[in-house]
């Protein structure tokens, strides 16, 4: 089971990978879309180490479904960056106006999915619940790494390429 989630995992991993290259057209942006994207998996399997959560059938799906969820969330805020970056807006200002629009829907998204998955914690199989539990932890790793790193990820690299110019980013 450990061995297939891995194998399962990581070619998840490429795959995304692959195609955030293919729509973004740049190594970088497609490995900076990355961290976001594995964040939440590596938080979930901590967490899921602390308490001392097992792998099994319930648990096994949920860095799936968490990556999903946090590839969709992704590609919502670094589009919405991307397309104003192009427009000329500098980096802060794009990313503050991709929060007022795109920012409201990755929310919304996740608090409507993440309340749907709490409703299997009721559950009275143990799998089951792990796995609402676990996954709604998920996404709301998902949403903060997507709200609050990858914004921090893009100024950083913005900063980088600018040569530190403060001017240029606000």
């Amino acid at each position: 089971l450990v061995k297939g989630q891995v194998y399962s995992l990581w070619g998840a991993l490429v795959l995304i990978f692959l195609l955030m290259l293919l729509l973004w057209r740049s190594a970088g942006s497609a490995l900076l879309c990355m961290i976001p994207n594995i964040s939440p998996v590596l938080l979930i399997f901590i967490v899921m180490g602390v308490f001392g959560l097992w792998l099994d059938m319930g648990t096994a799906m949920i860095a799936s479904v968490a990556v999903g969820i946090a590839v969709d969330d992704t590609i919502h805020v670094y589009h919405g960056y991307i397309s104003r970056k192009h427009a000329g807006v500098r980096p802060v200002q794009a990313l503050a106006r991709t929060f007022s629009q795109a920012g409201r829907a990755v929310v919304t998204t996740t608090i409507i999915l993440s309340a749907q998955f709490m409703i299997l914690v009721t559950s009275l199989f143990q799998p089951t619940t792990h796995f609402g539990l676990l996954t709604s932890i998920g996404l709301w790793a998902a949403l903060v790494f997507d709200l609050l790193l990858l914004p921090a990820i893009i100024i950083l690299s913005a900063t980088i390429r600018t040569g530190f110019s403060r001017s240029k980013l606000a």
